[in-house]
């Protein structure tokens, strides 16, 4: 992923590693460790301060960019559906703001911040391996597809899919 200055470029991969490199010089700038496992998505908060990660250690980790430290580990910890059960497949902020969007190989999309270390809420409606989520820089749409082929949308923060676009074969 690009830094929203288009200055940097992050990369992911099954190294356990973040790297982010100089999109004027391709030098690695930093490289920030602490995955058990494949790290499988990047995400920039719109300041570029922070970056999100998460990967097959079912974990999102929060990271100070400037500092190339950690900042936290998300496990999905909640008392509705507790922590995560499969790999974290994709995480986006949402917009300018210090939510989350992150959706799991074990079909849940759940809503975090960067200030806690817990998800606040549960989206509902998706079933199955959750490939990949997508928010608009306004964050009232979100949008996650996964192995059934539908993409869902959801609208803000109302937990129930707002539209449901199925394979074309389905429709």
């Amino acid at each position: 992923k690009f830094s929203p200055d288009g200055q940097h470029l992050a990369t992911v991969s099954a190294d356990r590693m973040v790297k982010v490199f100089s999109t004027a010089t391709g030098e690695q700038e930093k490289v920030l460790a602490g995955h058990t496992a494949h790290v499988l998505g990047v995400s920039w908060q719109s300041g570029g301060k922070l970056l999100v990660s998460c990967g097959t250690d079912r974990t999102l980790k929060l990271w100070d960019f400037e500092k190339g430290l950690p900042v936290r580990t998300m496990k999905g910890s909640t008392y509705q559906i507790g922590p995560y059960k499969g790999e974290v497949t994709s995480a986006v902020f949402i917009g300018p703001s210090e939510q989350i969007l992150a959706c799991s190989g074990d079909g849940t999309v759940r809503l975090h911040r960067s200030s806690s270390e817990n998800d606040i809420l549960t989206f509902t409606g998706s079933k199955g391996y959750q490939y990949s989520a997508a928010a608009s820089s306004d964050g009232q749409t979100l949008a996650v597809g996964g192995s059934d082929g539908i993409l869902r949308i959801w609208s803000g923060q109302n937990r129930e899919p707002k539209r449901l676009f199925p394979p074309e074969s389905a429709r």
